[in-house]
């Protein structure tokens, strides 16, 4: 029983981690596009 329940604590604080990477992740991504977008624009002109 005490083994589970810290399971599912170790799980809950996971979730929460991989939410955030994924949050993180999401940002540089779109910043990314931004980026090479802006970088296209300026070399075809």
């Amino acid at each position: 029983m005490i083994r589970r329940i810290a399971t599912m604590h170790l799980t809950e604080t996971d979730l929460a981690q991989r939410r955030k990477a994924s949050t993180r992740f999401a940002w540089v991504l779109g910043i990314l596009a931004v980026g090479l977008y802006v970088v296209g624009f300026f070399i075809e002109r």
